[in-house]
């Protein structure tokens, strides 16, 4: 995932396992996960064994003012969405099962989101996920970057109408420990802007992990790159593949693993997304890092050898699959 002032969408060559996983979409709109695959990241470790850790814990106890018994909401089950630079729009929305669209906010941008794509997307009953990104290390700038940088995103907010939205802030690189202490004050200067009920964090499995463990972040989305196989059960999505092209736009894959994932609900749902049809999507359980946090491998069939998955040496870094960086 790149910043908007990157200077447009970069893009290596098509995956060389560009088939990684299969995903099917059952009778209730719910992606269906079948067979398993390596995927890399940016260290040299590979993927370990993959399962089916998709599963969201069961759903809290909630009472309805005035109720005197606690009821429990349906089971959660992860659903698909998209992120891209530009709308990728309803008509190849509807067909592939996409629940939610990740758009940038930026005011001004040609390529962040529109009041008219957002009528239009919420007309289709797909949700939206607000993002703020100018470059790939903007966290480093700390306190006072994260500070103006919410109010730039809020300003975006307002102008669509939209005041009251999550925001997911983006370290979009390798972030080490060392770097942590200019992630969290960043962090801690956009809370300072838009709450920290509605601050969210993009990265790789540590800095969310660290973004967590110090209560700094409200919401969670995990990369597949950077990750080492983990994925934190907090973060409620989950980027798995970048590079991929739906209506001629490219796009990353995404599911949301949890009920609550920051996303603006559509008021009125005038249309549905249909189901996808088999072979058209790509699944993380396929990708060999679905798996429980801290390493631990969920129960499932073993992946293949790097070698064997052709992801090994430039097929694995030039294609696309280890930094979502360089995917926009």
């Amino acid at each position: 995932m790149a910043g908007l002032a990157g200077g447009g969408q970069g893009h290596g060559p098509a995956p060389a396992a560009a088939s990684l996983a299969r995903v099917t979409v059952n009778a209730a709109g719910r992606l269906a996960h079948t067979g398993a695959a390596h995927a890399g990241t940016t260290h040299t470790r590979a993927a370990q064994t993959a399962g089916n850790g998709l599963a969201a814990p069961p759903a809290p106890a909630v009472r309805r003012p005035g109720a005197g018994k606690a009821v429990h909401h349906t089971p959660w089950h992860p659903v698909l969405g998209l992120d891209s630079m530009q709308g990728v729009g309803p008509s190849a929305l509807t067909h592939t099962g996409v629940h939610f669209e990740a758009r940038y906010i930026a005011p001004g941008n040609p390529k962040s989101l529109t009041r008219g794509e957002l009528a239009t997307l919420q007309r289709y009953g797909t949700r939206v996920v607000a993002i703020w990104e100018q470059g790939a290390m903007d966290m480093l700038g700390g306190y006072q970057a994260g500070r103006s940088a919410a109010q730039q995103a809020q300003q975006g907010l307002n102008s669509l109408g939209i005041p009251h939205a999550a925001m997911y802030f983006c370290a979009d690189f390798d972030a080490s420990a060392a770097q942590q202490g200019a992630i969290n004050g960043y962090l801690r200067g956009a809370a300072s802007v838009v709450g920290l009920h509605r601050t969210g964090l993009y990265g790789g499995y540590w800095a969310i992990k660290r973004a967590f463990d110090a209560h700094l972040i409200q919401y969670g989305w995990q990369t597949y790159a950077w990750s080492g196989g983990r994925w934190d059960p907090r973060a409620a999505l989950r980027q798995y593949s970048v590079n991929q092209y739906r209506g001629g736009v490219p796009v990353d894959l995404n599911l949301a693993v949890h009920r609550n994932y920051g996303a603006i609900y559509p008021a009125v749902h005038h249309a549905q997304p249909q189901h996808a049809h088999p072979g058209q999507l790509q699944s993380p359980a396929q990708s060999g890092l679905v798996q429980a946090s801290g390493g631990q491998a969920s129960s499932g069939p073993t992946s293949p050898s790097p070698t064997g998955s052709g992801l090994t040496g430039s097929g694995l870094t030039g294609s696309g699959l280890v930094s979502p960086a360089r995917a926009r």
